[in-house]
Order: C-alpha cells, then structure tokens, then sequence
C-alpha cells in the first residue's frame, strides 16, 4: 500500500490547514505521544507531522496545550515538540509548569 501512504502523506498539510488548529492539535498530541511504537513510520511520514506541528496557528493551540496540561501526556511531547521551532523563544513560559520542568532539566 506504499501508494495510498503517499497520497495521505500529500494530504495531510492541506486537510490539517483547513481543520480547527485545536482539534489537529489534539490529534498530533494523539499520534506524536505513539509514534515511537509505530512499526511502520518512516522518516518522511514524521517530517510530515513535524512540518504540520510548524503551521502558525496550529503551534499556537500545541503551546496553550502544554502550558495549560501540567500533567499527562503532554509534557512527555515536550520532546516532540522540541525538534521544531514552536518553542523557540516560549521555554521560559512553558518551563514555569513543574511537569514540563522536570522534563527539560
């Protein structure tokens, strides 16, 4: 099915581009705290992600969920998250949460 995985990966941008920035948040939270344990993933799929993680107003949903989130998943995405730029400039903010603290000592 390597065709159908390609036709998705083409899609993805522009289906998260037209959906409320909070719901693919929630989604991304869904499949980012996963896809270490996807068998399958391969690098181009997480590129896709990382690059939908980037979208303006999509990172700004992301960064109010791990603000408001001490606890749960969200501060183990924190690493995630890290390897975009959403953060730059937002770690003193987000870093005053414990949880999301702990993780970036």
């Amino acid at each position: 099915m390597p065709q159908v995985r390609k036709a998705a990966r083409e899609k993805l941008l522009e289906i998260a581009r037209a959906t409320d920035p909070e719901y693919v948040a929630e989604a991304l939270c869904i499949a980012l705290s996963n896809w270490n344990s996807w068998g399958r993933i391969e690098e181009v799929d997480k590129e896709v992600l990382l690059h939908i993680i980037c979208e303006e107003e999509i990172a700004r949903s992301l960064r109010s969920k791990l603000i408001s989130s001490a606890s749960g998943p969200m501060p183990s995405l924190f690493s995630q998250l890290g390897r975009t730029p959403i953060l730059d400039g937002k770690i003193n903010e987000i870093a005053s949460f414990t949880a999301v603290r702990l993780k970036i000592d």
